[in-house]
């Protein structure tokens, strides 16, 4: 079973919220992290000391000035570290990325070579700009009380993430400007066009179906693409980005919560109620009342 963010011992990290968690400085991986499948992808940044994993059946093995990447549907298993070890541990969720289609895009077009090595090298450049992020993301978590914290944590990590990636993307000969290497498979273009869509429907794409003809392939053929492509069924991102862009449409839009089910594309007020419930346990009205009461 998939464990969320929202399982997992808040103690435990230095900064947690719905989307994203840091820990700083770990001396070892918390158990919680290992051994089945997470809904967040986990950067791993070694600081000091050495740590050996099983990642999808494949051996992995992390050393000081390392980076590596672990997917959401690949659990960590067989973990073992070094008594030095020093990791800072950033997991985040697909929400975190999907307002920046640009990073999508990025995202989508590196992650075929990221699969095959998930291990990343930095330059001393690359390092010291990783650095850099770690250090400014860390300063801002430990301000607790600072306006526009979360925010501002965000932000900050969405940069790291496409940092990432544009390393990955040079490290595997990709080409600039969005224009993919041949060694992008059909697989990975698909997935890329797939999310770009979804990043472009702003949460009002509704079926598989939908995604696919604007794709000219079969609903069929999609949902085996995207499945193995990513751990998860096309179906799952797109009742994701719809509940995302209504969280959003809660939180700051005026509209009031028929104008917000008129503006998403749901044929009733009813229907838009019980699609919140079922994704976020309360009503709009309740969700709402929440974020006004926690401001």
């Amino acid at each position: 079973m998939e464990k969320c963010i929202t399982d997992l011992s808040k103690e435990l990290f230095d900064y947690i919220d719905d989307d994203l968690f840091i820990i700083s400085n770990a001396s070892k991986m918390p158990s919680e992290l290992l051994g089945e499948p997470l809904n967040m992808e986990l950067l791993l940044f070694c600081k000091s000391g050495k740590a050996t994993y099983m990642l999808e059946q494949a051996p992995m093995r992390i050393e000081a000035g390392q980076c590596a990447l672990c997917p959401d549907y690949a659990p960590i298993n067989d973990l073992v570290v070094s008594p030095d070890l020093t990791l800072c541990i950033v997991g985040f969720s697909w929400h975190l990325l999907e307002d920046i289609p640009a990073l999508v895009k990025s995202a989508w077009l590196s992650a075929e070579g990221i699969m095959r090595e998930p291990i990343f090298t930095p330059t001393p450049q690359q390092q010291q700009s990783i650095s850099a992020y770690l250090k400014l993301i860390i300063q801002h978590v430990q301000e607790e009380h600072r306006t526009y914290r979360k925010e501002i944590i965000h932000l900050l990590c969405q940069t790291l993430v496409f940092e990432f990636m544009a390393m990955v993307s040079e490290r595997n000969g990709d080409a600039e400007a969005g224009m993919p290497s041949a060694e992008v498979t059909q697989s990975a273009l698909l997935t890329r066009q797939f999310f770009e869509i979804l990043a472009q429907g702003g949460g009002r794409i509704r079926s598989v179906g939908e995604v696919a003809k604007s794709m000219n392939i079969t609903p069929k053929y999609l949902s085996r693409v995207i499945s193995k492509a990513s751990g998860h069924p096309p179906l799952f991102y797109i009742r994701q980005y719809t509940l995302r862009a209504i969280e959003r449409q809660l939180r700051y839009s005026e509209l009031t919560i028929k104008e917000i089910a008129m503006d998403m594309g749901f044929p009733t007020l009813a229907f838009f109620g019980k699609f919140v419930r079922e994704h976020l346990g309360v009503s709009p009205r309740q969700y709402r009342e929440s974020i006004a009461r926690a401001k």
